[in-house]
C-alpha cells in the first residue's frame, strides 16, 4: 500500500464517522416526520395536496443550493445544522410518498374484517393498515437513504465533515486519486445501507425472523462503528498534546516577528475559493501588516 492511499484510510474512520452522523439522525427523524404526514394524507384530501405539493417542490430545488440557504436561514451558521436540516428535507419525499402507496394499496376486504372483529380506527391503522404497508414503506427508506448518504458528500462546502471532504480537496488538489476514493467509499456506503435494509424488507415480507435479526443487527453495528469516532473526546483523541505545544509555538512565532522587516514591500497573497484559505490569507495578511509589508490578498484563485 502506498504512503498517500495508506494516509486516505487512516482519514476515513473520522470522516466515515461524520457522514454517518449527518445521514442516519436525518433519514431517523426523516421517518418519524415522514409517516404520520403519509397516514395525514391518506386520511385527509384536504392535507395531503399542500403536503405533496410542498414537498416535491421543495425537492426540485438543487441539493447545493439549499444547503446554501440552510446556511442563510440560519443566520449564516456553517457545519452540522445547515447540513442535517438539508439532509432531513431531502429524506422525506420518498419515505411519505410510499407511505401514502401502501396504505392506499392495502386490500379493502382486510379493513373490512378489521372493522368486523370490532377493531377501532386506531387498531385498525397499528395492526392491520401498517404492517400490510411496511414493505413499501421500508422500500421508500431504501431510496431515502440512498438519497441522503449521496447528497451529505455535499455538506463539505458548508463546514460539515464528510466523505465528501476527499472529493472537495482531491479537486482542489488534483489529486484524482483521493476524487476516486471517496466516491468508491460513498457508493460501498450506500451499497450496503441499501442491502441491509433490502434484507430486512424481504424477512419482513416472508416473516423469517432469523435473516431479520442478523440483518437488523448488522445494520445498528455499522452505523455503530461509523459513529463511534464522534464519540471520542478532543482529550482522548490527542489534541491535549497538541495543545500544550501552543506556548512555544507562539513564542517562536514572537522571535520571528521581531527579527523580521518587510518596510515598503508589496506581498501578494493568492489564496483558493475555500473556507481555510480565506482564514490563512486573513492570518498571513494580518503577520505582513506586523512587520511593515503591504500585503494584497487574491482570493478564489484555481489550481494553475
Amino acid at each position: 500500500m502506498t504512503p498517500k492511499l495508506q494516509l486516505l484510510f487512516e482519514q476515513l474512520p473520522d470522516l466515515l464517522g461524520g457522514h454517518l452522523t449527518l445521514a442516519v439522525p436525518a433519514i431517523f427523524i426523516g421517518v418519524l416526520i415522514s409517516v404520520p404526514l403519509g397516514i395525514l394524507c391518506v386520511k385527509s384530501a384536504t392535507v395531503r395536496g399542500p403536503v405533496m405539493s410542498l414537498v416535491s417542490l421543495v425537492q426540485t430545488i438543487p441539493s447545493i443550493a439549499l444547503l446554501a440557504i440552510m446556511v442563510a436561514l440560519l443566520g449564516g451558521t456553517i457545519g452540522y445544522w445547515p447540513a442535517f436540516i438539508a439532509l432531513l428535507v431531502y429524506s422525506i419525499l420518498p419515505i411519505i410518498r410510499n407511505t401514502i402507496v401502501g396504505l392506499e394499496s392495502v386490500d379493502p376486504a382486510m379493513r373490512e374484517a378489521a372493522k368486523a372483529v370490532g377493531m377501532r380506527p386506531l387498531q385498525q391503522l397499528l395492526l392491520v393498515e401498517l404492517p400490510l404497508a411496511l414493505p413499501v414503506i421500508l422500500a421508500g427508506i431504501r431510496t431515502a437513504t440512498v438519497w441522503v448518504v449521496g447528497i451529505a458528500t455535499l455538506s463539505t462546502p458548508v463546514g460539515a465533515p464528510s466523505l465528501g471532504n476527499y472529493i472537495f480537496s482531491g479537486l482542489q488538489l488534483r489529486d484524482w486519486q483521493r476524487v476516486i476514493f471517496g466516491c468508491i467509499a460513498t457508493m460501498t456506503l450506500s451499497l450496503v445501507l441499501d442491502q441491509l435494509i433490502a434484507v430486512i424488507e424481504k424477512s419482513i415480507q416472508s416473516r423469517r425472523r432469523v435473516s431479520l435479526v442478523l440483518a437488523t443487527c448488522a445494520l445498528a453495528s455499522l452505523v455503530g462503528i461509523g459513529l463511534a469516532p464522534g464519540l471520542v473526546t478532543p482529550d482522548s483523541a490527542g489534541f491535549a498534546n497538541l495543545l500544550g505545544q501552543r506556548e512555544g509555538a507562539e513564542e517562536a512565532n514572537d522571535l520571528v516577528e521581531s527579527t523580521m522587516t518587510l518596510d515598503g514591500q508589496v506581498i501578494r497573497i493568492g489564496a483558493k475559493g475555500f473556507t481555510e484559505q480565506f482564514i490563512l490569507a486573513e492570518v498571513l495578511r494580518e503577520k505582513i501588516q506586523k512587520v511593515g509589508g503591504t500585503p494584497k490578498v487574491l482570493t478564489n484563485m484555481g489550481s494553475t
